[in-house]
């Protein structure tokens, strides 16, 4: 059974990126699957389905919740009820211990491409990019950041407060301030949600800092594990609204629509840095176009 109150706290946490989410998924469903009374296949098949469903909706723009699902699913699918439980849990364990190793080794990868007394801008609050800035202060190319406040939730401001006090020089900006900003001495860092064969998702705000890199010839670099590939074809690019009281009261008339995240096209994209290497746009196409095709049991994507 699904820790209803875990799930739904989960649920309603806009401030964390998508490793984090789904790193926190794997251990609910962890939880919830070995709950299930799987000496009764079809049914324990059914609630293990339901508890798919609801994680794969948890956030439609992420592609890690997405892809998680999907792999559970071929395992229901393909291997023997003897077997689901043990091979579920160790696949959740794989994905947990994957998503905590590839922080580490994207950062290390990406610290190299941080500017030595350069200057970084960045928004949101991406749990890669500030292992990345940390890993490049350590290694003495001490850059000056520029962090966006991330508006609405302004999840940008603890993200710069928490480099601040790791020693780096940070200044938060609004917003729209920071595509201006980005001079032929910058470059840009996002953290990718997820990442389709044409386009970035990511927080709102990577689109114009996209095209002012484009504008400046500057470095536009993503950071995303290879788990956040994920096709068209596999789950459709649906634009999400939340909350429109983030935005505008709702008593004042005015009409409010609040979005947390935009589609950048890969053609503005500069690199992306995964933990298994630094991928072209191209890269990113043929592996997300080729991800259907891989999604079997004994070789989970």
């Amino acid at each position: 059974m699904l820790d209803r109150t875990r799930f739904e706290t989960l649920a309603q946490d806009h401030t964390r990126g998508a490793t984090a989410i789904t790193r926190d998924l794997c251990s609910l469903l962890d939880e919830a699957f070995r709950a299930i009374e799987w000496n009764d296949p079809a049914r324990a098949t059914a609630e293990a389905l339901l508890l798919l469903d609801a994680v794969e909706n948890v956030r439609p723009s992420f592609a890690g919740p997405t892809r998680l699902a999907a792999n559970c699913r071929a395992f229901l699918r393909s291997v023997p009820a003897s077997e689901l439980l043990p091979r579920l849990l160790a696949l959740l364990a794989a994905e947990r211990e994957m998503l905590a190793m590839a922080v580490a080794e994207i950062a290390r990868r990406a610290e190299r491409l941080v500017p030595a007394r350069g200057l970084v801008v960045t928004i949101s609050a991406s749990e890669t990019v500030r292992a990345t800035l940390l890993a490049a202060h350590a290694a003495g190319r001490r850059p000056r950041v520029l962090a966006g406040e991330s508006r609405p939730l302004r999840e940008g401001v603890p993200f710069a407060r928490a480099l601040t006090e790791a020693g780096l020089d940070v200044t938060v900006l609004a917003d729209a301030a920071l595509p201006g900003l980005v001079t032929e001495r910058a470059t840009v860092f996002v953290g990718a949600d997820r990442l389709a064969e044409d386009v970035l998702v990511g927080k709102i705000g990577c689109y114009p800092l996209a095209l002012a890199c484009a504008r400046t010839h500057r470095p536009f670099i993503a950071l995303a594990d290879s788990r956040k590939v994920l096709p068209r074809s596999m789950a459709p690019i649906a634009e999400e609204t939340f909350d429109p009281a983030e935005i505008a009261p709702v008593s004042d008339g005015v009409t409010a629509r609040n979005v947390y995240f935009e589609h950048v096209p890969l053609r503005l994209v500069s690199r992306i840095v995964t933990e298994a290497g630094i991928w072209t746009r191209g890269e990113v196409r043929r592996r997300a176009l080729q991800l259907p095709r891989r999604m079997r049991p004994d070789r989970p994507a």
